[in-house]
């Protein structure tokens, strides 16, 4: 139901209304998480993005980037991050 100056308008949908998913499949899909050595990525965004890649709710050619001003490698940043990621779900040390 939609309103439109205090008139409710009913919308009925139609065969012809069907949304079509399948670009989801075909999608690509870049994060760039700014702050990412941060407590917010390290608490809240990495363990979202993860959980939504478990969900399979992620296009397959998803690419995460990660900025931050600190210097950190890569491994350096995956050490900080994964204690978040196990306890996100029933994640495996696989993470």
């Amino acid at each position: 139901t939609m309103t439109t100056s205090n008139k409710a308008v009913k919308i009925q949908p139609t065969d012809d209304s069907l949304i079509d998913m399948t670009w989801l499949t075909d999608a690509s899909l870049t994060v760039v998480v700014v702050g990412a050595s941060g407590d917010l990525a390290k608490k809240k965004t990495f363990p979202s993005l993860l959980n939504l890649y478990d969900d399979n709710l992620l296009p397959p050619n998803t690419i995460i980037w990660g900025y931050a001003r600190s210097q950190l490698t890569d491994d350096d940043l995956r050490n900080r991050i994964k204690p978040y990621l196990l306890k996100s779900k029933s994640h495996s040390e696989a993470v």
